[in-house]
């Protein structure tokens, strides 16, 4: 495919600096894949701490590569999965960082059942 192996490639900056509308992070659609992912996984399972890492990894991997097949162009995915048991305490989840209110977003959902709580968050943020 290379002529000249040797050659230095020069590439333009593009100055796209706002999503394509059609292609924007669209929080509903995500929110309701990471839903029905959590549910399939989650929804007879007994919390074991012992598999909490493992069923955690499996969570974030699969809802990325579901989120991926949406085609956001320029986003970041960035998932995060908590997990624990359900012993009749509270638990408080929260997140910081830059954001850019109107190209970047979230969607969360949060799963409980009889054993254990689960809260999946992704959030899409745009990278000019």
């Amino acid at each position: 495919m290379d002529d000249n192996p040797g050659e230095l490639r020069v590439y333009e900056n593009t100055y796209i600096t706002q999503p394509n509308p059609k292609q924007k992070f669209n929080a509903e659609v995500v929110r309701k894949v990471v839903e029905e992912t959590v549910y399939t996984k989650l929804d007879r399972q007994k919390y074991n701490p012992s598999e909490a890492t493992t069923i955690i990894s499996d969570l974030c991997s699969t809802i990325q590569d579901q989120v991926k097949q949406f085609s956001f162009e320029r986003y970041k995915i960035i998932v995060q999965v908590t997990l624990g048991e359900m012993k009749g305490e509270g638990c408080f989840i929260s997140s910081r960082g830059l954001w850019d209110q109107q190209n970047d977003s979230y969607a969360s959902y949060s799963f409980q059942n009889g054993s254990l709580f689960c809260v999946a968050m992704v959030f899409g943020c745009y990278t000019p």
